[in-house]
């Protein structure tokens, strides 16, 4: 069956259409991808934190709350994160639960959950494995 002229500009109009929904969408993606980079803490890019390799002595005899020994199948990491003692509460709920995350790759990790190809990252699965993480505070010294 042959197309009208008619038909065609109809059918362009559809395209055109689906074009501009698309190049709206495009834009609203980008504005979306600006708001996550903001909304995505990292506490060592914002030099809230740092981490230092200290042994226990240093650590006893220091002022810093917390020593961490980081553990993974190629030798252990000893420390604090200087800066922590001083983070508010809202940071610190942060550090809190991306503990891990800060030790494996040096800051958070952002993993897109929801996705349908979702895995388990790969310090959850270093977790599930070989690595281990163990907190002292000075609190339960005295």
């Amino acid at each position: 069956m042959k197309r009208t002229v008619q038909q065609l500009y109809d059918e362009i109009r559809s395209c055109e259409e689906a074009i501009e929904v698309g190049e709206e969408a495009k834009s609203r993606k980008i504005e979306l991808e600006k708001s996550l980079e903001v909304v995505k803490v990292d506490l060592v890019k914002q030099k809230k934190i740092k981490w230092v390799n200290k042994t226990f002595d240093q650590w006893f005899t220091g002022e810093e709350r917390e020593f961490h020994i980081y553990q993974t199948d190629s030798g252990n990491t000893y420390g604090v994160w200087e800066g922590l003692d001083a983070l508010n509460e809202e940071d610190r709920i942060h550090f809190d639960e991306h503990l891990n995350n800060y030790h494996y790759y040096g800051g958070p990790c952002y993993p897109d959950r929801n996705h349908d190809r979702a895995e388990s990252t790969e310090c959850e699965l270093g977790f599930e494995g070989d690595c281990s993480l163990f907190v002292l505070d000075r609190d339960n010294f005295d």
